[in-house]
């Protein structure tokens, strides 16, 4: 008996030991909430919600919800701003305590009623840029009523070269929006920059709009032809019969460029340059210019980007590696980042033939396009799915490009957030998004927003889908999207959004 008491005694202390050792998962909870309007109670989409203290930040939709997920257990707050509204700085303390979602809604007070000048996607403007194409010589903005009464306006201008403001005068219903439109002379322009203000004008106040018109003189930059991997033909042009001591281009990887290339020649006409020696697939900018009794006068900026490997026609279908980690696979191109999973990432979106490009858009979890985006077309919408990842039967990667293609996971894509940055670029004069990895490889995206029914929402941020669905209180619903805010240099937090959305998909591949 007491040898077998003994037994029992050391085999409990060693189960004690062992759990005593055995370390206890880590668990993770998540914040959510709505965001309203105090005055209407209508919900808030486009809010910036950052959290506090880890700066995160969440873009509300339309329905006006905001979501942090995978949150350490500790105390919480919140911060929103909208453009006319004002800033909420919310004092309640949120605590995660487990794996619980916990909710905070808020409501945000709009600031005091005003004329609005704004751009077609809502956004406020204070300047109207004509650049200096000959060919730009019409323009819009929208003035918006943001308010409860009712506004007679009139829009006043001073600069002849100004020719016409449609319509000039006439009445805003509150929350209507009216487009004018502004039409400029360019042969009244003076050499360089020229700038005017016009004076909108209501019952209850006006704004001043800035118009802004470059006159480049009688130079000017042609589109650039012949581009390969090392080279590409620079090409300018003198428009009229004028005196000139000096022609030429400045070129580099920089709008700011100081690289200056002289061509010999004078006259009217065309002049090229075969800009040779480039590396490839990267950016590159130009402008031609001329030189008029001491003062240099430039062309517009033209941009272009040399060519890939697999782009210049040397009859070299196969895949490849190039030796720094990039190349194609199934003739899909892919760049390495330098990211620990070691996952590569495709250099274009489905459907698009070069990075700048948008592409075709996906409801998630379906394998093609289609014209309209919402919960009556969606096949997923509050389905049980899991991870589809790499599955041809929901994964549009997998489908369309085959091979080991497949969506990235909400885990790969916050790779992107933990070790790459995020800046403005102009491919082929759009603007996108550069994200750039800790190795100096970078891969460009589209600011091609998001489809719902059949219009572009947030035309100026990049939205991606994930292969992750969400488990949550809208479990089938909805899944995990990722989203790139260059407005404020953010790769944001993956966050859910319903299925039905159409977005863009980046591929990545495990090479």
């Amino acid at each position: 008996m007491k040898r077998f008491l003994s037994l029992l005694t050391i085999t409990f202390v060693l189960a004690l030991a062992h759990l005593s050792c055995t370390p206890e998962a880590e668990e993770f909870g998540s914040i959510y909430g709505i965001v309203t309007d105090k005055a209407t109670g209508e919900p808030v989409k486009n809010a910036n919600v950052q959290l506090q203290p880890t700066g995160e930040t969440s873009l509300t939709g339309n329905d006006g919800r905001y979501e942090f997920l995978e949150l350490k257990n500790g105390n919480y707050s919140i911060k929103v701003s909208k453009t006319n509204y004002t800033d909420l700085i919310d004092d309640y303390i949120i605590t995660v305590d487990g794996s619980k979602a916990m909710r905070r809604d808020v409501q945000i007070e709009k600031l005091p009623n005003e004329l609005r000048i704004v751009d077609g996607y809502g956004n406020d403007i204070n300047e109207l840029d004509f650049g200096s194409m000959n060919d730009d010589n019409s323009r819009m903005f929208n003035i918006f009523n943001d308010g409860t009464k009712y506004l007679n306006y009139e829009i006043l201008k001073t600069a002849s070269w100004i020719t016409s403001i449609n319509p000039a005068q006439g009445g805003l219903e509150p929350g209507a929006t009216k487009p004018v439109i502004i039409n400029i002379d360019r042969s009244k322009l003076a050499m360089g920059d020229n700038v005017t203000t016009i004076s909108i004008t209501t019952n209850e106040g006006g704004k001043p709009l800035n118009i802004k018109a470059h006159k480049a003189g009688d130079i000017s930059t042609l589109s650039v032809l012949d581009i390969t991997t090392h080279s590409a033909l620079l090409r300018g042009s003198v428009n009229v019969n004028t005196s000139y001591s000096e022609r030429g281009f400045y070129y580099g990887d920089n709008v700011n460029t100081e690289n200056k290339q002289v061509i010999s020649g004078y006259g009217t006409g065309e002049f090229s340059y075969l800009l040779t020696n480039l590396e490839m697939q990267k950016t590159y900018y130009c402008k031609a210019y001329m030189k008029v009794n001491g003062e240099t006068l430039f062309g517009n900026m033209m941009s272009f980007t040399t060519l890939s490997n697999d782009d210049d026609n040397n009859g070299d279908d196969d895949d490849d590696n190039n030796g720094n980690g990039n190349g194609s696979d199934n003739n899909h191109e892919y760049v390495d980042l330098a990211m620990p999973s070691g996952v590569k990432w495709a250099t274009c979106n489905i459907g698009a033939n070069s990075p700048e490009k948008s592409g075709d858009y996906f409801a998630w979890g379906e394998t093609s396009s289609k014209y309209i985006y919402d919960e009556n077309t969606s096949t997923t919408y509050c389905i049980e799915i899991n991870d589809i990842s790499g599955n041809p039967e929901y994964d549009a990667a997998r489908k369309q490009w085959g091979s080991d293609w497949r969506l990235p996971t909400k885990e790969e894509y916050n790779e992107l957030k933990t070790y790459c940055t995020l800046s403005d670029t102009i491919i082929n004069s759009i603007d996108c998004s550069k994200v750039t990895g800790p190795n100096g490889n970078y891969i460009i995206f589209p600011k091609s927003g998001r489809k719902l029914v059949t219009s572009i929402e947030y035309g100026y941020y990049t939205f991606l889908w994930t292969s992750d669905p969400y488990y949550g209180e809208f479990n089938n619903g909805r899944a995990i999207c990722a989203q790139l805010q260059t407005a404020i240099n953010t790769i944001g937090s993956p966050y859910s959004i319903e299925r039905y959305y159409g977005m863009s998909i980046r591929p990545v591949i495990s090479k």
